[in-house]
């Protein structure tokens, strides 16, 4: 299920549960404008409001997860071109300014929490902490597992590759024994349930 900003905002304030699902997502996103939501990801707690509880049940809800180190590395590159579209300055002026300050990648780590949501736990999970989608894929097994998510819902072709970043260096370049700590720290329930290591 996936919103326009406009969508997700009128879709959000029309349902009669609007006060408890605005807050769901404020307490996942702590910056940045509701009025026109900049996210492309919303918390499956979240859509399942939305959905209904019997609907839900009835679907075939997935999602995939990432090396949280590949992810802030990648979230790095991502985040630094897009504050230079024109637009974000002024849709977005919090998260374009965080961008800016961070100077470096070391800086971008600790300002990270500040841009995105706690973890990619917190987004798949129950207020228990238990995912409540059917299927996790890994990003690392990208082709495969959707491959198997394709194969349940009767999709058929490739997987388009979009964002390319082919000048990017592996993650662990980035790194300093400091900047590794706090993405552990940080991610740590995700490092926990999904076993990933640097």
């Amino acid at each position: 299920m996936s919103y326009n900003a406009k969508g997700l905002w009128d879709v959000l304030c029309a349902h009669p549960r609007r006060r408890r699902l605005l807050a769901m997502v404020r307490e996942r996103f702590p910056i940045g404008p509701l009025t026109d939501f900049p996210q492309w990801h919303l918390p499956a707690d979240v859509l399942r409001e939305l959905t209904g509880a019997q609907r839900w049940k009835e679907l075939f809800t997935f999602a995939f997860v990432r090396n949280p180190w590949d992810l802030v590395v990648s979230a790095y590159h991502f985040e630094r071109r897009y504050v230079e579209l024109p637009q974000v300055a002024q849709r977005e002026p919090d998260r374009a300014e965080i961008v800016r300050r961070a100077t470096t990648f070391a800086k971008f780590v600790t300002l990270y929490p500040l841009m995105e949501a706690p973890d990619m736990t917190s987004m798949i999970a129950g207020a228990d902490g238990v995912p409540i989608v059917d299927f996790v894929g890994r990003f690392e097994n990208l082709r495969e597992d959707f491959g198997q998510v394709a194969r349940r819902i009767g999709l058929s072709g490739a997987l388009p590759h979009e964002n390319r970043s082919d000048d990017r260096l592996d993650y662990r370049s980035y790194y300093t024994p400091k900047t590794r700590e706090v993405v552990r720290r940080y991610f740590v329930r995700d490092v926990e349930r999904f076993g990933y290591r640097f």
